[in-house]
């Protein structure tokens, strides 16, 4: 029977799936199976409720995914070992939408600006610019969605606890699958230190 051949696990399914079968005359879902020589692999089944001389059966059509699963489990380990990556980084890495409310932000925005990330995202990155230049920011910001990158772009943002920061953007637009920009990332790196490096040196040489 095809519990013979049915992993253990999901053999205590089989009584659930044939109830869904009953309500619905058609189920798709995913098994394991257990091959002649013992190992377990990876199937997805697709069943129907049919008649057969008079009686009701069901019909399965059975495929293996094992490359599937494998490409899945692949890309998951990629995303990991990225967010890793993302989340470590000494950048401040970030994405906003359209209308510049920030919609991703690594952990680093917070050692460098003070607020949290629950703080920033979903507001405006103006929230957390120098009066000044937040028009020229706007002006640029919007330039960019119609598809031009950004390398170098100096501003200036006002910690949580009121300090200045000044910052170095690089972004590119980002997109959907089909090519339409709905949003702008990229990283930012944080420069005050040489900036007041660079003032302190000034002061001095006009003393």
């Amino acid at each position: 029977t095809p519990m013979d051949v049915t992993s253990p696990e999901d053999v205590k399914l089989i009584p659930e799936r044939i109830e869904s079968l009953r309500q619905h005359g058609h189920i798709l879902f995913e098994s394991k199976m257990v091959r002649r020589d013992g190992a377990t692999i990876p199937v997805e089944i697709s069943s129907r409720v049919i008649e057969y001389d008079g009686i009701p059966a069901i019909l399965s059509s059975i495929r293996g995914i094992t490359q599937r699963k494998q490409a899945e489990s692949a890309l998951r380990e990629s995303e990991r070992r990225y967010r890793d990556l993302v989340e470590t980084s000494q950048d401040l890495i970030w994405q906003c939408d359209e209308e510049g409310r920030f919609t991703y932000l690594n952990g680093a925005w917070e050692k460098t600006v003070g607020y949290s990330q629950d703080e920033m995202i979903g507001h405006f990155f103006q929230e957390f610019q120098r009066e000044d230049v937040i028009e020229r920011d706007r002006e640029e910001f919007e330039s960019h969605l119609v598809g031009g990158a950004v390398a170098g772009h100096e501003t200036v943002y006002i910690s949580k606890s009121g300090d200045e920061i000044y910052l170095v953007f690089n972004a590119i637009p980002l997109k959907d699958i089909d090519g339409n920009i709905t949003g702008t990332q990229g990283t930012a790196y944080d420069i005050t230190a040489s900036k007041k490096a660079a003032r302190a040196l000034r002061e001095s040489e006009e003393r």
